[in-house]
């Protein structure tokens, strides 16, 4: 799913110069704070 998420966000931002992206929400689950297993991860490493 990351990778699917990124070719949609690049497909957003194309044609943007130097664009920045914030990412909300590492967390899996919501209320909690931790991080592992979280597919967020692999977005920010493949960004």
């Amino acid at each position: 799913m990351p990778n699917h998420i990124l070719r949609i966000v690049k497909g957003m931002v194309m044609g943007v110069n130097n664009p920045i992206i914030t990412v909300f929400g590492v967390a899996y689950k919501g209320g909690v704070d931790d991080t592992r297993e979280t597919p967020t991860l692999k977005f920010i490493k493949l960004a």
